[in-house]
């Protein structure tokens, strides 16, 4: 029994990484383009909640594979300094961020997990908690290995030719210049850029509660088991008088039998007559 949950948490947990680094992955790549910003969670909040809410603490082992996609598809983004931005800081503040979603386990302890998803403010009051850690965490370890000042901003940057658009007669002017772009101003605007994020973690939680999924993966093959026991239970009882199939069919019978009787004693009036 043992062996085989171990089996199907390590089949669980690389099927859930290899679809988060895919899912994270191209949206990093694209969201630069989109967002005009630099969002350090597309579908990685989702996911690591997901496997700690299957496995507990060992859903954590998820994080480094979704960070270094993270890393790969934001540096492969189409504008430049945004994609410089994406550096080995944004790795280690990630991995520190979506650490803290472990912090969910205290709350599923003694098998409370199915209540808590099964009750939608609790859900909702749970995710809103993990993306409020999320952005501290990664806030104050980025600034902290970037600039190792609290309260400063790293002035770590490039010369990037940037173009602005502006007001000119009412026309809408697109304007190039070279200018020292500071990459920490975007990554630690990331409170604003991943509430895309935060959406993501909330549909997908919602549809995989209506379906049954997110829970913890241990309690739902012990209710599985007991179910399928009860099946078989059922099944064994069929044939032997115990099952409420039987009693219909001795009823069917009993009735069958009485209207034959009625039938003939009938027809033996008639018979007399």
């Amino acid at each position: 029994m043992k062996k085989s949950v171990k089996v199907y948490m390590v089949q669980d947990l690389v099927l859930l990484t290899v679809l988060g680094v895919l899912l994270e992955g191209l949206t990093e790549r694209f969201a630069s383009t989109i967002l005009s910003g630099t969002p350090t969670i597309a579908f990685a909040l989702f996911i690591v909640f997901f496997a700690v809410t299957r496995w507990n603490l060992w859903g954590l082992v998820v994080i480094p594979f979704l960070a270094l996609s993270t890393w790969l598809g934001g540096s492969l983004g189409e504008i430049k300094y945004l994609a410089d931005a994406y550096d080995w800081r944004v790795f280690i503040a990630e991995m520190c961020g979506l650490a803290t979603v472990g912090i969910n386990v205290l709350f599923y302890r003694n098998h409370r997990t199915k209540s808590i998803i099964a009750t939608p403010w609790k859900l909702i009051l749970i995710i809103i908690m993990d993306y409020v850690l999320y952005c501290v965490v990664h806030y104050v370890v980025y600034r902290l290995i970037s600039s190792g000042n609290l309260l400063k901003m790293s002035d770590i940057g490039d010369y990037y030719n940037v173009s602005r658009g502006k007001l000119v007669n009412g026309e809408n002017v697109i304007t190039t210049q070279n200018e020292y772009v500071y990459y920490a101003y975007y990554i630690e605007q990331g409170f604003i850029y991943n509430l895309f994020g935060l959406v993501v973690c909330f549909v997908g939680s919602f549809i995989f509660r209506s379906q049954g999924i997110i829970n913890n993966a241990v309690d739902k093959l012990v209710d599985d088991k007991k179910l399928a026991d009860a099946e078989a239970e059922y099944l064994r009882n069929l044939g032997n008088g115990k099952s409420g199939v039987d009693s219909v069919k001795a009823e069917s019978n009993e009735s069958e039998t009485e209207e034959s009787k009625q039938e003939d004693e009938t027809v033996a009036e008639s018979e007399k007559k």
